[in-house]
């Protein structure tokens, strides 16, 4: 498969990134951004689990989207240094800030966050058989039997650093990106906070 040409066209947020934003602000400083992607081949049919065209499809937001998000966030920005992840099933980024909670606000009891999560994640896939979903920080989440004490640990920053100084580079950091191959549509969701 030869390189294609991909175009990423900022559009409205849709209700469901809009409802998504109204969660994450009031725990963490969140940016986001919703595109529609125009390429040479469907959506469904690209390989994003080959590091390469993962690699291409990143490169190609990036000559689209790093200005723009240098000037409304005001920090500098470059998507080509995302790192290769494999697709998750779950919004793991959001579901970990709602588990451990901001610097400053309260965490969301774990049924409450996967209540939360899933209820995103299916208004994110419409009616698409598939949704990819790919969260840059590495995490892992211990709690008691009760699920009362939460602890949150990074186990990969996944260079978030090089990507943007938005990021202050603590436990409330991730930048996630959620694909609807079949609407061809891109959300992406970042988030900082610091105490």
């Amino acid at each position: 498969m030869d390189q294609l040409n991909f175009t990423f066209r900022e559009v409205e947020p849709d209700d469901a990134l809009k409802e998504l934003h109204q969660i994450l602000k009031a725990i963490v400083d969140t940016e986001l951004a919703q595109y529609d992607i125009e390429s040479d081949l469907l959506l469904v049919d690209y390989p994003f689990e080959d590091p390469s065209k993962y690699n291409d499809f990143f490169s190609g937001l990036s000559e689209h989207a790093n200005q723009k998000w240098a000037t409304r966030v005001n920090n500098d920005w470059d998507f080509s240094k995302v790192p290769f992840r494999k697709s998750s099933d779950k919004i793991d980024g959001l579901y970990k800030i709602l588990r451990t909670g901001g610097a400053y606000s309260e965490n969301y009891h774990k049924s409450e966050a996967l209540n939360i999560e899933e209820k995103i994640r299916r208004r994110f896939q419409k009616d698409s058989p598939d949704l990819l979903i790919f969260s840059i920080v590495d995490f892992e989440i211990t709690e008691d039997k009760e699920g009362q004490d939460i602890k949150g640990s990074i186990l990969d920053l996944g260079n978030i650093d090089e990507i943007s100084s938005f990021f202050e580079q603590l436990a409330w950091d991730d930048l996630i990106f959620i694909i609807n191959p079949k609407f061809h549509t891109l959300y992406v969701i970042a988030f900082t906070d610091t105490d």
